[in-house]
């Protein structure tokens, strides 16, 4: 499962779908839990303003959801 976001416009709303609290009726998305447990984001700068900062400087990262 993969989803391609790109805009300022969506930084807030991913920080809210991955770091705020569970509301599926308001963030739809929050329901899909891959079986793999993995889902890839391929995201632009813009759109990932408001996530933690990747730790390497190849611009990719890893965010670990529990």
């Amino acid at each position: 499962m993969a989803f391609l976001i790109e805009g300022e416009q969506k930084a807030q709303v991913l920080h809210d779908v991955f770091l705020g609290p569970y509301q599926p009726d308001t963030y739809p998305s929050q329901i899909i839990r891959p079986a793999s447990g993995r889902l890839t984001l391929l995201l632009d700068r813009a759109a990932a303003a408001k996530l933690p900062p990747p730790k390497d400087s190849d611009s990719t990262g890893t965010l670990e959801l529990r």
